[in-house]
C-alpha cells in the first residue's frame, strides 16, 4: 500500500534486509538510486519527504515508506495509522535514507522498468546491496493468481469476511460467467 514509485524500493528493501539478515538497529544509512520520476514525485524532488505527517503525505515519501516496512516486515494499513507515522523508531530510520536519481535507470523506466539500486550500510561499516527492475506485479514481473488472492485477503481482511472475499475472488476468477452487476453487488 504505498503509490507506484516505491514498490520495487520497498520490495528489494525487504529482500535485501531478510537475504543478508540485516537487523533494523544496525541500519546506519539506505541509499537509493532511481529514476527520476521517483526522485522526483516521491523522492524529494517537491520537497522534502521525511516529514510526513499524515497517510497522505506518508505513502507519497519513499523514506516513509521503506523505513516502515523494513521496521515492521509490511506495508499495510496498520502501517498508515497516525501514532505509526510519527512514532520515533520510524522517525528514526527514515532519516536515515538518501533518494538520488541515476540517469541510467532513468532511460530504464523509459523502457517500460521500475529501477532501483539499494545500498544499507551498518553500524559496523559493511554495505548491502540489491538492483532491482521492478517489482512483483508489475508488468515485467506478473504475480500468479495464487500471489493475487493472497494480497488480496491481505488487504481486504478488515472490510469483508473470510466467505465473502473467496465470493468476491470466484466471481473475478470467472467474470466472463457474470454480469458486471453480481460483482457491483458483492463489492
Amino acid at each position: 500500500m504505498a503509490g507506484t514509485h516505491a514498490q520495487t524500493a520497498i520490495e528489494g528493501l525487504l529482500e535485501l534486509l531478510d537475504r543478508d539478515d540485516i537487523d533494523t538497529d544496525e541500519i546506519e544509512e539506505i541509499h537509493l538510486e532511481t529514476y527520476e520520476s521517483a526522485k522526483h514525485v516521491m523522492g524529494g524532488g517537491e520537497g522534502d519527504r521525511h516529514l510526513p505527517q499524515n497517510r497522505e503525505q506518508a505513502d507519497h515519501s519513499i523514506p516513509y515508506t521503506l523505513a516502515v516496512a523494513a521496521l515492521d516486515g509490511q506495508l499495510m494499513k496498520a502501517q498508515y495509522e497516525p501514532d505509526r507515522i510519527t512514532s520515533d523508531d520510524v522517525q528514526s530510520l527514515m532519516q536515515t535514507i538518501t533518494v538520488e536519481e541515476d540517469p541510467e535507470l532513468t532511460e530504464l523506466f523509459n523502457t517500460g522498468e521500475q529501477p532501483y539500486n539499494i545500498t544499507v550500510r551498518t553500524t559496523e561499516g559493511t554495505e548491502h546491496r540489491i538492483e532491482k527492475t521492478a517489482f512483483e506485479g508489475h508488468p515485467s514481473n506478473p504475480m500468479s493468481w495464487e500471489q493475487l488472492e493472497a494480497k488480496f485477503h491481505g488487504i481486504a481482511k478488515d472490510v469483508y469476511d473470510e466467505d465473502h472475499r473467496r465470493e468476491i475472488i470466484e466471481t473475478v476468477k470467472h467474470l466472463e460467467e457474470h454480469d458486471t452487476s453480481d460483482l457491483t453487488a458483492l463489492l
